[in-house]
């Protein structure tokens, strides 16, 4: 079930992400998940929209591929946790053996444990976002470990194990660790200076905004451009807004266009009960919106109608998914998560 340039065109064209998004969250929801499950697994249903298939076979898909990693693992192990639907969100999109995606991940998060950078659910988003990113480098845990080093002197108070993820992303830059960690400083300072509010939410932000295709100024300057298109919206800038923001951030459409798209997304999954506003509810929000706009140019043309269109639509969703993965942990981890139908319970 790979996602191959007409397998996308397709699909984007022919359903809007936010109704797909409603199909196949009914149809995974269908089997009655633990409530602790739930919101992962609507982060896994946002990684998995851009696909051929119908909602009905990628919910099944996307069970069969979470049962099968609980049975790989023991059961306080952290895959066997509900972190594992991620995982069995990226094995389904990108048409990957799960056992062999199960075992590439339990390498990679043992050397990340051995080298000193972290354990447990923190360690596998690392992991899955060099699997979906790919490798950085040679020697991906020794750049990973300078990546985290160098954020860890320039952010110590917030840079903890949680911080890994985020350390992926960055080390996925073919760029030295310590320009990579300067990106990221860069953008951190510019919208603290800015007024933002300093803290995690704000570095994770910094952390997603050096992916975009423009320079960490004006990367800076869409987000602080698309912050105040949401408070003229007059919608809460919770400090889980700073991230979901910065993967809007990786469009070059109209700052009022996206936080219009975003605003009435948010409102209607909020309306029909699937999330609450939050980070986790501007989390999934955010990441619709941006299925929805990559899909065209900043001419409002449609990128998928040829060739190269078709690559840049790609290699747009790409960077964005391996971003999504560092949103939803983030998003995940936060104390801010609502209540209601997004239940606050531990990470493991």
């Amino acid at each position: 079930m790979v996602t191959t340039f007409e397998s996308a065109q397709e699909q984007l064209r022919t359903a809007h992400p936010l109704t797909r998004f409603r199909e196949l969250y009914g149809a995974m929801m269908v089997e009655d998940p633990a409530p602790a499950d739930e919101a992962w697994l609507r982060f896994a249903a946002g990684m998995v929209l851009v696909n051929a298939h119908d909602p009905e076979q990628l919910a099944q898909d996307l069970a069969e591929a979470g049962t099968r990693i609980v049975q790989r693992v023991r059961w306080f192990e952290p895959l066997a946790s509900p972190i594992r639907h991620l995982v069995a969100a990226v094995a389904v999109q990108s048409g990957l053996d799960v056992d062999s995606l199960v075992d590439r991940l339990e390498v990679r998060r043992r050397a990340f444990a051995k080298a000193g950078l972290g354990r447990g659910a923190p360690a596998v988003v690392a992991a899955l976002v060099h699997e979906v990113a790919g490798d950085a480098g040679s020697d991906p845990v020794g750049r990973l470990g300078e990546i985290a080093a160098a954020l860890r002197r320039r952010h110590w108070w917030l840079s903890g194990r949680r911080q890994l993820p985020g350390c992926a992303l960055l080390a996925t830059l073919p760029l030295p660790a310590e320009e990579a960690v300067q990106r990221c400083d860069d953008c951190y300072e510019h919208l603290r200076h800015a007024g933002l509010l300093a803290g995690k939410h704000l570095l994770v932000a910094a952390e997603i905004l050096p992916l975009a295709d423009v320079p960490p100024a004006a990367a800076c300057a869409r987000h602080l451009e698309l912050t105040a298109a949401l408070v003229r919206r007059q919608l809460p800038l919770w400090q889980g807004a700073y991230d979901a923001l910065a993967t809007l951030a990786l469009l070059d459409h109209d700052p009022d266009l996206v936080i219009q798209r975003f605003s009435a997304t948010l409102e209607e999954l909020t309306r029909i009960d699937i999330v609450n506003p939050g980070s986790a509810g501007y989390a999934i929000a955010a990441e619709l919106t941006f299925i929805d706009l990559v899909r065209y140019g900043r001419d409002d043309a449609p990128l998928g109608v040829t060739a190269d269109g078709g690559e840049l639509l790609l290699e747009r969703i790409h960077r964005h998914r391996a971003a999504a993965l560092v949103l939803a942990y983030a998003a995940m981890a936060s104390s801010d998560i609502s209540a209601g139908s997004l239940p606050h319970y531990p990470l493991p």
